[in-house]
C-alpha cells in the first residue's frame, strides 16, 4: 500500500485544486468539480522494482450527471505523463456505457458502488474505479503526477477513498526495503538529524559510534516511513561502556528506548553480568528482543543488539517514527557511559514463498465465506453482490478484478458506516490484499 485516504479529516491530503465538501453528516469528499473548478492533481511516490501501480478510487456523480445536456455528455478523464485517458462518460442509458478500457497502455474498469437520493443532500451515484498504471509512467524517477478532469455543464463530480497499491513481480518479490542505515563513520554532518550528534571513535573493536552518553543524556531523531509497509523493523547496537552498576538499588544504571513514545524497557545493566537474552512486547504491540555479546574486556564493555518490530498503527498516518534513547547512569561519563551504533530502519513485507502463497489462497477462501456471512447479517446497508465460486473458476482474472473493487469498497463503506473509523483499510487490508494478484501472477 503506497497511499490510502478519504477526506473525513476535512483535509485535501496533498490534492491541488478543489475543496472538501460535506454530502451528509460525517460524509466528506473532494469536490465538486465540473461547474467552476474542473481539475485536481497530486504527486504519488512509487518504490523501486514495481511492475504495476494499481489505483483505486470512487468517483461521485452528482446532480443527475447521467442526463444529456446541450454541451454533450459529462466525461471524466485523467492525465498521467502527458497522456490523457478517458475514463468514461455519464449519460442516460448508463447501463450501455463503456465499463472498461485500455488507452496508452493504462487499463481501467468501473462499476457502480451505490446510488442514493437524499432529501436536503446531493443526489449521487458512486462509481468505483480501478486503474492499472505500467512502469513507463513512473520509472526511473519513482513517482508520477495524476490529474483528474471533469467536463460537465450543469452537473458536477467529486472524488473519495483513494487507495494506491504497488504490485511487485514474483521474480522480484521483496521481503524488505531498507529506509536508513547509520554506522556513524565518515563526516559528522551526516548525523546532524540526531538531537545530540556527537560521535566517538571507539577503536578497532567499536569503530565510530554515536555517543558517549551518561547521567540522563538523551538523543533521538525522526525517520520518514514511505509506502506504508505492514511492519517496520528498528535495529541498533547499544554500547554498555566501562563500569555500569545494575545492582545498587535506586542508583542502578539503565537505558530506556522510546519508539514513537512507546517505551521499550531494556532493564538494568551491570558490568559483572552478561545480559544474554531479553525480550518483551509493549502495551502498543511493539515486539523487541535483545541479544548480547561477551564482554570485550574483563569487567568492561559489552555490545547489546536490539531488534524491534513496529506495527502499522505507529506510522500509518504521519508516515514517521521517532527513535529516542535515554541513558541513566549514577556516575560520570569517564566511569560509566553508553553509545549507539549500526542503526537500521527497514520496511518488512510478507514473504513470497510457495507456502505463504498457499496460505494466502486459504485466507481468500475464508474471506469469501466471512464476506457472505456479513452480507446476510446486514439490515440497513446494501452490500455489493459477491461473485459465486463458479465465477471464480470460469473467469478468474475478471471476477478477481471486480471482486477486488467490490470487497475493498465494502470494507471502506462498512467501517465508515458502523464505526466511522479512519483505520478501515488498514484493519481489513491483510485479507483484501490477496485479491490484488491475478492467478497468472501467482
Amino acid at each position: 500500500l503506497i497511499d490510502g485516504h478519504g477526506f473525513q479529516n476535512k483535509l485535501n491530503n496533498g490534492w491541488r485544486g478543489g475543496r472538501i465538501t460535506q454530502r451528509l453528516p460525517g460524509d466528506f469528499f473532494l469536490g465538486p468539480f465540473g461547474i467552476k473548478e474542473k481539475k485536481t492533481s497530486r504527486v504519488f511516490k512509487v518504490p523501486e522494482y514495481v511492475s504495476t501501480v494499481r489505483f483505486l478510487f470512487q468517483y461521485i456523480e452528482i446532480y443527475g450527471q447521467d442526463k444529456s445536456d446541450k454541451e454533450g455528455t459529462s466525461v471524466l478523464t485523467c492525465t498521467i505523463g502527458g497522456k490523457v485517458i478517458t475514463l468514461g462518460s455519464f449519460t442516460t442509458g448508463e447501463q450501455n456505457l463503456k465499463k472498461s478500457g485500455t488507452e496508452h497502455e493504462i487499463s481501467w474498469s468501473r462499476s457502480v458502488v451505490w446510488r442514493t437520493t437524499n432529501k436536503g443532500a446531493y443526489d449521487a451515484t458512486k462509481h468505483g474505479y480501478v486503474l492499472n498504471i505500467p512502469p513507463l509512467y513512473f520509472a526511473p524517477q519513482n513517482k508520477f503526477v495524476l490529474t483528474f478532469s471533469v467536463r460537465a455543464s450543469y452537473e458536477a463530480g467529486g472524488f473519495d477513498n483513494f487507495y494506491v497499491f504497488a504490485l511487485f513481480p514474483l521474480s522480484l518479490c521483496r521481503n524488505s526495503l531498507l529506509y536508513s542505515y547509520e554506522d556513524f563513520e565518515g563526516t559528522r554532518n551526516k548525523w546532524e538529524q540526531w538531537s545530540i550528534d556527537r560521535v566517538t571513535n571507539g577503536g578497532k573493536k567499536l569503530t565510530k559510534y554515536l555517543g558517549k552518553f551518561s547521567q540522563g543524556d538523551n538523543t533521538g531523531r525522526l525517520y520518514r516511513i514511505e509506502f506504508t509497509p505492514p511492519f517496520v523493523q528498528v535495529e541498533f547496537d547499544l554500547y554498555e561502556l566501562d563500569m555500569w552498576d545494575g545492582n545498587k538499588g535506586e542508583a542502578r544504571d539503565y537505558v530506556t528506548v522510546y519508539i514513537d513514545g512507546e517505551k521499550l524497557d531494556l532493564g538494568y545493566f551491570d558490568h559483572r553480568k552478561n545480559e544474554i537474552n531479553r525480550s518483551d512486547i509493549t502495551k502498543g504491540g511493539i515486539k523487541w528482543k535483545m541479544t548480547s555479546s561477551k564482554r570485550l574486556q574483563k569487567g568492561g564493555d559489552q555490545i547489546h543488539h536490539v531488534v524491534a518490530i513496529v506495527p502499522l498503527e505507529f506510522y500509518a498516518y504521519d508516515k514517521e517514527i521517532e527513535l529516542f534513547f535515554h541513558f541513566v547512569t549514577n556516575e560520570k561519563m569517564i566511569n560509566e557511559s553508553g553509545g549507539v551504533d549500526n542503526v537500521k530502519i527497514t520496511a518488512v513485507y510478507n514473504d513470497c514463498t510457495s507456502n505463504n502463497l498457499a496460505q494466502l489462497k486459504r485466507n481468500k477462501d475464508e474471506m469469501i465465506d466471512e464476506y457472505k456471512r456479513r452480507r446476510k447479517e446486514a439490515r440497513t446497508f446494501h452490500w455489493p453482490k459477491p461473485p459465486t465460486n463458479e465465477e471464480f473458476t470460469n473467469d478468474f482474472a475478471f471476477s478477481m478484478e471486480e471482486y477486488l473493487h467490490e470487497v475493498l469498497m465494502y470494507a471502506i463503506e462498512f467501517h465508515f458506516q458502523t464505526t466511522h473509523s479512519s483505520h478501515c483499510l488498514y484493519e481489513t487490508s491483510p485479507a483484501i490484499f490477496v485479491t490484488l494478484f491475478p492467478k497468472t501472477e501467482w
